[in-house]
């Protein structure tokens, strides 16, 4: 079977590293407040510094990626793509669903 590039292989892994992180951080910012104020100071609004944080993220496992030569099947790369997905939404619903 084929290989994706590099950068498809990279940005499935970043894909789904992303997502994961994304559940986590907004967790992080209800739960702690200070955690919320000390990335708001970052760029001036929460919301903004979250972006921020997972942009440069998703670039670093990108780079690093590409710089490991990463090349994953199709299949290998759309699971990391949706268990990154389902691990975030289960995170954030589960954690509101506990909270409500």
């Amino acid at each position: 079977m084929e290989r994706l590039s590099c950068i498809g292989s990279s940005a499935s892994v970043a894909t789904g590293i992303v997502a994961a992180l994304n559940g986590l951080i907004v967790i992080l910012k209800d739960e702690l407040h200070s955690f919320k104020s000390a990335i708001s100071t970052l760029t001036g609004h929460h919301w903004t510094s979250h972006a921020l944080i997972l942009a440069i993220v998703f670039a670093i496992v990108m780079a690093s990626g590409c710089m490991l030569k990463l090349k994953l099947r199709p299949t290998t790369a759309w699971k990391w793509v949706l268990l990154g997905n389902i691990i975030g939404l289960v995170t954030i619903t589960g954690y509101y669903l506990l909270v409500i």
